[in-house]
């Protein structure tokens, strides 16, 4: 997964990592592995803010669809590892509708309407 990335990004690029249900290990070693590109470091997991809040899972941050769209804007490239069904309808097929949320995608932020192209 690191591989894919650091091959495909240039070294500066800034990259958000969603991994859906994660706890957070997966966040940290996806970090090492793509080094030196900066990261979101947090907030891999991501929720609607409407879902009920599990002390199980401290890792989820729990968004709205723009706040969401915020969070991404100022990075280059979104990489989503794991997705869940909330996730992808929630969060991703109101950016993208055409693909299948799971993979690398260039981040184009154009007067803050945010689209995702994918990088094969």
């Amino acid at each position: 997964m690191a591989n894919f990335v650091k091959e495909r990004t240039p070294v500066n690029a800034k990259i958000y990592f969603v991994w859906s249900n994660n706890t957070d290990d997966n966040t940290v070693i996806f970090n090492y592995g793509i080094y030196p590109r900066k990261t979101n470091g947090g907030c891999a997991s991501i929720k609607h803010i409407s879902i009920p809040r599990n002390e199980d899972d401290p890792w989820s941050c729990f968004l709205t669809l723009e706040k969401f769209k915020t969070a991404i804007k100022d990075y280059d490239y979104l990489y989503i590892a794991n997705s869940s069904d909330e996730f992808n309808k929630i969060f991703f097929a109101p950016i993208n509708s055409q693909e299948k949320p799971l993979g690398l995608f260039k981040i184009a932020n154009q007067e803050n309407i945010i689209t995702l192209q994918r990088i094969d």
